[in-house]
């Protein structure tokens, strides 16, 4: 720290030092693994490297548990950063011998420049921190320079992330339901349940936006199950009320949630506190969501569809699975995704896409929901090539449980369901 803030002094009113720091990708594992001694063993060999390899008045020195720093002198130029951070990179990148075995690792890093990005030694430090975590956020194995921009969007990130470690508990979530309904007998046959958040600082947040922070963060457990008890109590409400048995909800269920070992027991637990029977719940998962240990998969999967709950797949044709990957899974249906069916029906490459999706559930016998429809072009389209239910703008926007259950009870009394 001394070191950088006398750099930094010394530079004046003119171009300073440049701070790059970096920590060395999967340290953790490699300790969990093979032990602290192998672990430190990699530490002294990444450490004599850089002590050896990198000239030009460069200082490094270790400052965390497996996060270096290097300290170019006064005078860098701005434009060497990316070239310096490469010169690292694969310097580190060159596999290490521990103990009789070779173990090869990457680095992230992070840069800061005087005066570009701070005028004191903190500033540099603070600012190749930030530069540091983004290029983390992206996977790692790169190196990023501050970017003004990018800290914007991770303050935003963590307003967002403290603001919903409160938004459960501060009853500030909206579960909505979108009906979903038969193409041919144009009958509500069930609906999506949707979260909406209303933050009482933000105000609405779209789920775009505070989704993937749940996600990463973990909360999206716990939303996850709120969303799933909230959807089982309304729908075994309205089913005693007299809405037809058999109406369904689907509830979607996030990658986190899809992979924690505790699934099957939640969605059990929750239909047995709300006495909803298996056979009126639907849980969506995302094709992407289904990319991981295939045997695992099925196996989840199939103690769901042993319960008796309705498995469906969202986003097809999103993702990445195999059409022998998708035939090995204990699926129900598949749901277009919205992004094909917005072009239908006059371009070409979304009806292509569509008939080709409709063909695959015909051949698996998988039931077909069509999502996002909005004009009745489109619901001619789909309704031609034997899909089997859609839901959309067209018939409604996403409606909040009073609401909903006026939808479900003016189309009952018309004789539409």
């Amino acid at each position: 720290t001394k070191l950088l803030e006398d750099a930094v002094a010394t530079a004046g009113g003119g171009r300073g030092p440049m701070l790059m720091l970096f920590d060395i990708d999967r340290f953790k594992t490699v300790a969990a693994t093979l032990g602290r001694p192998y672990a430190e063993d990699i530490l002294r060999l990444a450490s004599r490297r850089l002590q050896s390899e990198i000239g030009g008045g460069c200082v490094s020195a270790r400052v965390g548990d497996d996060r270096f720093a290097c300290l170019f002198p006064n005078g860098t130029e701005f434009d060497r950063a990316g070239r310096l951070a490469e010169t690292v990179r694969h310097l580190m990148a060159a596999p290490y011998t521990v103990g009789g075995r070779t173990i090869s690792s990457t680095v992230t890093l992070g840069i800061a420049c005087h005066p570009e990005h701070g005028l004191s030694g903190s500033e540099l430090m603070t600012k190749a921190e930030a530069a540091l975590h983004d290029a983390a956020r992206q996977g790692g194995n790169i190196w990023r320079v501050y970017d003004p921009l990018a800290a914007e969007r991770q303050l935003e990130r963590l307003t967002i992330e403290d603001a919903l470690r409160s938004a459960l508990s501060n009853g500030e979530f909206q579960v909505c339901f979108q009906p979903k309904i038969s193409i041919h007998g144009r009958r509500t046959v069930g609906m999506e349940a949707l979260l909406r958040w209303n933050s009482a600082t933000m105000g609405w947040v779209s789920p775009a936006v505070f989704i993937p922070v749940a996600e990463e963060t973990g909360l999206i457990l716990a939303i996850g199950e709120h969303v799933l008890r909230e959807s089982c109590t309304h729908m075994k409400k309205w089913l005693d009320s007299g809405f037809p048995e058999d109406m369904k909800v689907a509830v979607n269920v996030s990658v986190k949630q899809f992979q924690h070992p505790d699934l099957v027991h939640s969605v059990e637990r929750i239909l047995d506190q709300t006495r909803l029977h298996p056979r009126s719940l639907v849980l969506e998962i995302t094709e992407s969501g289904l990319v991981g240990d295939a045997v695992e998969l099925a196996e989840t999967l199939g103690t769901l569809r042993d319960i008796g709950v309705t498995l469906s797949i969202d986003d097809f044709g999103t993702g990445y699975s195999s059409l022998s990957y998708l035939g090995r899974l204990p699926a129900h249906e598949l749901k277009i995704d919205q992004s094909f069916v917005r072009g239908l029906p006059d371009t070409v490459g979304s009806q292509t896409i569509v008939e080709a999706i409709i063909a695959i559930a015909g051949s698996l016998n998988l039931k077909l929901v069509a999502e996002g429809v909005e004009t009745e072009a489109q619901l001619a389209f789909l309704q031609e090539r034997g899909c089997d239910v859609a839901q959309g703008y067209l018939f409604a926007r996403p409606l909040s449980p009073a609401d909903f259950e006026a939808f479900v009870r003016e189309r009952l009394r018309h004789g539409k369901r």
